[in-house]
C-alpha cells in the first residue's frame, strides 16, 4: 500500500523541481535579454558601427570552430553523468584530457582560418592584431562548454543560469572601465570578453571539482 504512494511522492517532487527549474530559466532568459540590450548599446556607443562589426567577427570565429569541432563530446558526457554510468570525477578527468587534445587541434584550425585573407577581407590587418588572443581562447571556451553540459547533467540549473548572467553582465561592467584606462576601444572590448570567458570557465571548473572533492581520474 505504501509503495504506490512513495512513487507518487517522488513523481510530485520531480515535477515541482522541474517547474522551479523552468521558472528560474525563463526569468534568467528575460534578464539576459535585458542585459544584452544594455551591452549592445554600450558596445556600439564605444566601438562605433565599424568597430562593433569587427568585434562581432572576432568573437564569432571561436564559436564557429567549436561548433564544428566539438564532436558531440559534451552531449555524450552529459548523458553518461545523467545515467550515472561513470563517476563524475572520471568523466571530468577525461574532459580535461579531451579539451587539451581537441583544443590543440582547434588552435591549429584557428591559425589557418585567421591566416586566410579571403575570409577576413579588407579587415585582415586589424583583425590579425588580435589573432593570437582569439586563437588561444578557443580551448577555454571549449572547456566552458563541456563544463556547462556537465553542470546541467548534475542538475545545477540555478548555477548555470547564474553563470549565464555573469557572462552577459561582466563585459558591460569591464568595457567602459577598460576603455577609460587604455583609450583603445576594440582592445578593451576584446579583453573584457576574454576576462568574462575565463572567469566563467574557472567558476564552472571549480564547482565541478568541488562536486568531485577536488579529485579527478582519467579512464
Amino acid at each position: 500500500m505504501n509503495q504506490p504512494q512513495n512513487k507518487e511522492d517522488i513523481t510530485e517532487n520531480s515535477l515541482k523541481k522541474m517547474k522551479g527549474f523552468a521558472i528560474a530559466s525563463f526569468l534568467t532568459v528575460l534578464a539576459r535579454f535585458g542585459i544584452r540590450l544594455v551591452k549592445n548599446v554600450i558596445t556600439t556607443r564605444i566601438l562605433g558601427p565599424e568597430g562593433r562589426g569587427l568585434f562581432g567577427l572576432l568573437i564569432t570565429i571561436p564559436d564557429l570552430l567549436i561548433s564544428v569541432g566539438n564532436i558531440g563530446f559534451g552531449v555524450g558526457n552529459a548523458y553518461l553523468v545523467a545515467k550515472k554510468k561513470y563517476e563524475l570525477r572520471k568523466i571530468l578527468g577525461n574532459t580535461f584530457l579531451v579539451t587539451s587534445l581537441l583544443g590543440g587541434i582547434l588552435i591549429g584550425a584557428g591559425y589557418l582560418l585567421m591566416s586566410f585573407q579571403g575570409i577576413l577581407k579588407g579587415d585582415f590587418s586589424t583583425l590579425s592584431d588580435f589573432s593570437t588572443l582569439v586563437i588561444f581562447i578557443i580551448p577555454i571556451i571549449l572547456l566552458e562548454r563541456f563544463c556547462h553540459d556537465l553542470l546541467l547533467a548534475t542538475q545545477k540549473v540555478h548555477l548555470v543560469n547564474n553563470l549565464g548572467l555573469l557572462t552577459s553582465l561582466l563585459p558591460c561592467i569591464l568595457l567602459p572601465g577598460l576603455r577609460l584606462f587604455t583609450g583603445e576601444s576594440l582592445s578593451s572590448a576584446m579583453f573584457a570578453w576574454v576576462f568574462a570567458t575565463v572567469a566563467v570557465a574557472l567558476l564552472s571548473v571549480f564547482k565541478l571539482m568541488a562536486l568531485c572533492n577536488f579529485k579527478t581520474q582519467i579512464s
